[in-house]
């Protein structure tokens, strides 16, 4: 049997081959156990130490450096109007591009922390992965407003009324807070390691692909975003050797438009995919808080107040709740589709869904001192 042969058909390395995984095969050749000595084939074939990595002693070494950036631009404009007769309107639209090559583990906490990067596709072109950050919005519009109704002492209406009148029907305040948010950004994914060992790889594009492809549809048993894609065999794999039946064993998928056309591939062995990797940007979503108040005044310095809050939001979560056989949300869309969804956050099913939330809470302020009647708890404001 020939070498090729036998790597062909070995089950580790076999995989590797059909699946375009170099970074993962020759990982195998610098570290596989020859007799007893780890990492000896290079040496035993004719090779130096460092063949294939530079500093072959080492089972993992880290460079540490201030290397990654960030660009973030902005077009503001504000817009705040306080009104007679007890209006109040304020309102923000944002336009932004937030770009770079990673936020950072911190932003669950805080944004701004330092983590070590270990996912650069090339790491001597660390600029081919500056793309637009998970933070990033295109379009914010944020707006609030107050209106104290026209009723009681010092307005329009009753104000003429005697004090347990005035009690009632004065006092009334209406409050909202209306906001809209463009789509995180979200993109086409493969996990082979064509180029080196990092398994965020990105997809070659082939055909027309829209950067606005992609809308919300509500079906039977959940929400499904990539209406239009599909996926279907790679056509790298009919070029394998069907030596050892080695394309049979490949796994890689396309993706194809709804007319059948394949317009994102794998990478070949030794390239990187030419997609960004947040190519796309995903559905939208509003918050709608409201709340209503009633003050009345007891004494000079006690003044009771009841509070009434509603939200209602629409959002789209990458947590699996419903799923459905398509493309997958979860980690953009997988070329190569993982064995179970439990075992991998791309495993060829969307998983976003839209919730809506209702929340009403009454509270009784009294000198500086709210009480909480859900979680019956006094709390210092």
């Amino acid at each position: 049997m020939t070498g090729s042969a036998f790597v062909r058909g070995f089950s580790t390395t076999r995989g590797y081959l059909a699946n375009n995984d170099v970074g993962l095969f020759a990982d195998f050749l610098n570290r596989v156990t020859v007799g007893d000595e780890r990492g000896a084939l290079p040496r035993l074939a004719g090779f130096p130490e460092n063949w294939i990595v530079v500093n072959p002693q080492f089972a993992a070494s880290e460079f540490a450096g201030n290397f990654a950036n960030s660009t973030y631009h902005a077009l503001q404009f504000n817009a705040n109007k306080r009104f007679g007769k007890g209006w109040t309107v304020l309102s923000n639209y944002t336009w932004s591009r937030a770009l770079g090559e990673e936020v950072g583990e911190a932003q669950k906490d805080q944004l701004g922390g330092q983590v070590f990067l270990r996912s650069y596709r090339n790491g001597r072109n660390r600029h081919l992965d500056k793309r637009l950050l998970n933070l990033h919005r295109t379009h914010v519009f944020r707006n609030s407003g107050i209106w104290e109704l026209p009723f009681g002492p010092g307005h329009n209406f009753l104000s003429g009324r005697g004090p347990l009148i005035a009690r009632l029907v004065g006092g009334w305040q209406i409050g909202a807070i209306f906001n809209l948010f463009s789509g995180a950004p979200i993109g086409l994914s493969t996990q082979v390691t064509s180029f080196n060992q990092t398994a965020r790889n990105t997809p070659t594009l082939l055909g027309v692909l829209p950067k606005g492809t992609g809308q919300v549809k509500r079906v039977s048993d959940g929400v499904i975003y990539f209406t239009d894609l599909k996926q279907v065999p790679d056509p790298a794999a009919a070029n394998l050797t069907s030596q050892q039946a080695l394309s049979g064993a490949s796994a890689l998928k396309a993706i194809a438009d709804k007319s059948g056309k394949i317009v994102a591939v794998n990478p070949e062995p030794g390239t990187v995919g030419s997609l960004s990797q947040t190519y796309f940007e995903g559905p939208g979503s509003f918050r709608l808080d409201t709340n209503v108040i009633k003050r009345v005044r007891i004494r000079e310095n006690y003044e009771l107040q009841i509070r009434e809050i509603s939200s209602t939001c629409s959002t789209v979560h990458n947590s699996i709740i419903r799923t459905r056989t398509l493309i997958p949300l979860v980690s953009g869309v997988s070329l190569r589709p993982a064995a179970s969804a439990s075992s991998c956050s791309a495993c060829g099913s969307i998983s976003d869904y839209l919730a809506i939330r209702r929340r009403c809470d009454r509270f009784f302020l009294s000198r500086g001192a709210l009480y909480d009647f859900l979680n019956g708890k006094w709390k210092t404001v």
